[in-house]
């Protein structure tokens, strides 16, 4: 069976289009990794994969690290350093199944609602 085991994207720049044509490359339960400087490209795939259901597990964090001296005798954290690592999205890819239904429900003009979606467009405190 050809594919791929797991998806790993590393971009300056916007990584949506690349996860869109890859998806089809990737076996079903293979791991997704993305990385980006800036946290507004990531929302966007995130939506993609959330909306589309064709991953679980989402989940977007803060890649920050603190830089260390090391001086004998003097070890402490750098003065100037950059305040943000970047992020990274990881999630689990669903498989093929969840595309072949999200372009279905796309061609006769449904959307697929998943259970408990209206959670999310309430808002956490259930306000309607």
């Amino acid at each position: 069976m050809d594919g791929f085991d797991s998806l790993i994207i590393a971009s300056r720049f916007r990584p949506l289009s690349v996860l869109r044509e890859c998806l089809s490359l990737l076996h079903p339960s293979s791991p997704i990794v993305i990385y980006s400087e800036f946290q507004e490209p990531l929302l966007e795939c995130f939506q993609y994969l959330f909306d589309n259901q064709l991953a679980v597990r989402l989940v977007i964090a803060d890649s920050w690290y603190r830089e260390f001296q090391a001086l004998p005798g003097r070890t402490h954290p750098q003065m100037q350093m950059s305040n943000s690592g970047g992020y990274t999205l990881t999630g689990v890819y669903l498989g093929r199944g969840a595309e072949e239904r999200m372009e279905e429900a796309q061609e006769q003009g449904a959307s697929l609602e998943r259970p408990g979606s209206g959670y999310w467009r309430r808002g956490r405190g259930g306000q309607r």
